[in-house]
């Protein structure tokens, strides 16, 4: 189905790390926002693999999602 978006989670697990370290030289926390791949559970997971303290995400769709796929599984 078109239009196919592909996404580097690789490429997003180095800049979040990145930046997550920089933050936290300073005492500061990352959150990531998963606004603009819709939720997408995949990259939520990069994103709190790579150093996120959380993440945002305004869609309750979305929320549910990541609830069900993510947070379901850490316990």
């Amino acid at each position: 189905m078109y239009p196919l978006l592909t996404v580097a989670t690789a490429k997003i697990a180095d800049i979040t790390r990145a930046i997550a370290e920089q933050l936290a030289a300073n005492g500061t926390e990352l959150v990531g926002v998963t606004k603009a791949v819709d939720g997408e559970p995949a990259v939520a997971e990069v994103l709190l693999r790579a150093g996120c303290a959380g993440l945002a995400e305004r869609r309750l769709p979305a929320i549910i999602r990541l609830a069900a796929r993510i947070w379901a599984r850490s316990r």
